[in-house]
């Protein structure tokens, strides 16, 4: 029933999340640690900082959804975890959204792909 999420299009699509999400992340913080607030009241800084934040921004969302949603239903569908660990992933994916999918993406979801797999 569930067995497209282990899939290797959607560990393809799941990586490309995380790994989207990372960028965006290590991209925002560079970008304000490196640029002041003189840097980007500059007209075409300003401008293109907010075009890119804004493509960030969007594609951000995208890559949270897709990922949160896919962790969720691969830890309440697919996880082969002890009950209990499953429930407090869920609990934490549930209670902060990205803050736990993407760990569980890294430490639970690949190994246990990869496992199946082998």
């Amino acid at each position: 029933m569930v067995e497209w999420i282990g899939s290797k299009r959607m560990q393809s699509i799941f990586r490309w999340s995380a790994l989207a999400l990372v960028s965006f992340a290590v991209f925002i913080f560079a970008v304000t640690e490196l640029l002041g607030p003189e840097d980007i009241s500059r007209p075409l800084a300003r401008v293109l900082f907010q075009v890119l934040a804004g493509l960030f921004g969007v594609g951000g969302a995208l890559a949270t959804s897709i990922l949160f949603m896919g962790m969720l239903l691969f830890c309440l569908l697919r996880d082969c975890s002890p009950l209990w660990k499953r429930v407090i992933w869920a609990i934490a994916m549930l209670g902060v959204n990205l803050i736990a999918a993407l760990p569980y993406y890294l430490l639970v979801y690949r190994r246990q792909v990869q496992d199946e797999l082998v």
